[in-house]
């Protein structure tokens, strides 16, 4: 049975009110992935972007291309970051513009490291440029933090109609669904017809198993371990069912940052379209 969007149940007042309820908002993109309403808080973030340890990336919307780099300097006063890469700034945006205009479009997605958390926001074209080898990016007015406590996770609907498939689960492919989706695994539920037929299940924790992920705009095939096992109802059925979490075993890392990306990206267009922004 299909699963009923929260959002479609909302009024444009309900929205409001929800956008400023951190725990309900964050329950809808996945536990940590939240627009930064605080301008302090925002301006201590930038502040440490330029003392990242670890590299930040851009991507295109189609991620033919994605690059990673270095946060010189925030310049407050400009709103800007000046952005050190391995080759110089005006070779990047010569591959950027290529690969825009292969596409066909103009979306630039940013992943900036600082020390606590990353922050996220995407871009225009004509809002990056560069000078002295350096790439300079405008900050937009909404950027968005994802903490770093846990893997950001995605919370499916049944609008992405992700699949798994796994000779463990073949007897019961038609009724398992994804739940969520992260760079470190996945969460996954199987409804059965009755307890009898959930008895009958016999995988357990701590199991490893070979799967397919279909993720709509890729797939891959990986080994799974699961993390945890719990009988629950079905929350439209009242069937009984079992969740499982899956964690990644040995994931390649270019396949990790693809995931990672994409769930940025649908957990930033989950939440432009739960409030209705352009």
């Amino acid at each position: 049975m299909k699963k009923k969007k929260i959002v479609e149940s909302l009024g444009e007042e309900q929205k409001r009110i929800l956008q400023k309820a951190a725990p309900a908002l964050n329950h809808q993109v996945g536990g940590d992935f939240t627009k930064i309403e605080s301008g302090e808080r925002k301006q201590i973030l930038l502040r440490a972007t330029s003392h990242a340890k670890q590299p930040s990336m851009l991507w295109t919307k189609d991620r033919s291309l994605t690059k990673k780099f270095f946060v010189k300097r925030y310049v407050e006063y400009l709103g800007q970051l000046e952005c050190e890469f391995a080759d110089r700034a005006s070779r990047v945006l010569g591959e950027v513009d290529l690969e825009l205009d292969k596409a066909g479009g103009n979306d630039i997605y940013f992943n900036i490291r600082c020390e606590e958390s990353t922050l996220f926001f995407h871009l225009s074209r004509r809002q990056i440029s560069s000078r002295g080898g350096h790439l300079l990016v405008k900050l937009p007015a909404d950027i968005f933090e994802v903490q770093r406590r846990a893997q950001l996770r995605y919370r499916t609907s049944y609008e992405d109609a992700f699949t798994v498939q796994s000779e463990v689960f073949a007897l019961w492919l038609e009724n398992l669904s994804v739940l969520d989706v992260s760079a470190g695994g996945i969460g996954i539920q199987i409804t059965f017809e009755d307890d009898a037929a959930a008895t009958k299940f016999n995988v357990g924790q701590g199991d490893r198993l070979h799967f397919h992920l279909d993720l709509g705009v890729f797939s891959f095939l990986s080994e799974g371990e699961v993390r945890y096992m719990r009988q629950v109802v079905d929350d439209d059925s009242r069937k009984p069912a079992i969740r499982l979490g899956l964690r990644f075993v040995g994931l390649p890392q270019d396949t990790a940052e693809a995931i990672q990306i994409f769930v940025l990206e649908r957990s930033y267009v989950r939440l432009k379209d739960m409030f209705g922004e352009p």
